[in-house]
């Protein structure tokens, strides 16, 4: 017979064995983990900890950052409205303002700083 080049494993000619395969192992070998091996692990781990720890701390940051930035800009808005609210008002009536403006502007100030008052004084990282 001609010897034919076949890209499968070699076949053999034994029964696959069904339950515990391969030869026993001789009883005098070591573990098949060795003490160096879990230190390994336990230093890959250790440094998979540590990592997460460090990406976790440095989103927490960004997100931090974040928010203050959003404060600032929330306040910058707040207060360029009222001053153009002062500037349009100012301009159509000058110095002569209709009473119900004043009383207005009285009790949204008095509003505002009441609601600062109990938002500062409930903040927890007091």
């Amino acid at each position: 017979m001609a010897e034919t080049n076949s890209p499968g494993p070699p076949r053999t000619l034994r029964p696959a064995a069904s339950g515990a395969a391969g030869p026993p192992s001789p009883q005098g070998e070591g573990p098949l983990v060795t003490e160096g091996m879990q230190a390994r692990q336990r230093d890959i781990g250790r440094r998979r900890r540590d990592w997460r720890r460090e990406q976790e701390t440095l989103q927490e940051e960004a997100h931090e950052g974040w928010t203050r930035v959003w404060k600032i800009v929330g306040v910058i808005v707040l207060v360029a409205g009222a001053a153009y609210a002062y500037w349009r008002i100012q301009s159509v009536y000058h110095d002569r303002w209709p009473i119900s403006y004043v009383w207005g502007a009285l009790a949204l100030a008095l509003a505002a700083g009441i609601g600062w008052m109990l938002w500062y004084t409930s903040k927890s990282d007091i």
